[in-house]
């Protein structure tokens, strides 16, 4: 006869005794905020911060919580870049910088990650042994490594420079 403790761990596992996974697709925005951004940085911070509390709360049914955050991927969502109206920011601060921004990210539409490489990535995940916590895909490894690693106000300065927010 199995104990209490057998029989309720055994009511905890997926229905074919193997842990299950959940994937959420994050982005370089979920651990860097752009300028002008506010919204897409904080909706990826957002699943960022579910996808590890979750993680977390499903401990005890062996159901891990992954997340994806890929850098640039070649899709049409880049072109909507071109479609965004900066007319009422002409005689601002902010002109300059917001065409800054625009090139910025329209070579990074053109330069983006093949689609089926996060499909890639996507799939390790679900099949690894020993999946990591987080699966950063980019062409450039260290895309987020200072905003990770150095004081945030050296980050604020960097690119507040580079896109010609300070004064």
């Amino acid at each position: 006869m199995p104990s209490p403790v057998s029989q309720a761990s055994a009511s905890r596992r997926a229905p074919c005794n193997r842990p299950g996974r959940i994937i959420n697709i994050s982005s370089v925005g979920g651990r860097v905020a752009t300028p002008f951004a506010a919204p897409y940085n904080a909706s990826k911070f957002a699943i960022e911060g579910l996808s590890d509390s979750l993680r977390r709360e499903l401990l005890p049914f062996g159901i891990d919580v992954i997340v994806i955050g890929p850098g640039a991927v070649a899709t049409p969502i880049w072109s909507k870049v071109e479609q965004v109206d900066i007319t009422p920011y002409l005689n601002t601060p902010y002109a300059r910088p917001l065409e800054r921004l625009r090139a910025y990210m329209l070579a990074l539409g053109e330069k983006g990650l093949p689609p089926e490489r996060i499909g890639e990535v996507v799939l390790q995940a679900l099949t690894a042994a020993r999946p990591k916590v987080r699966y950063a895909v980019t062409q450039q490894p260290l895309q987020d490594w200072p905003a990770r690693h150095l004081p945030k106000r050296a980050v604020d300065r960097m690119v507040g420079k580079r896109l010609g927010l300070l004064p």
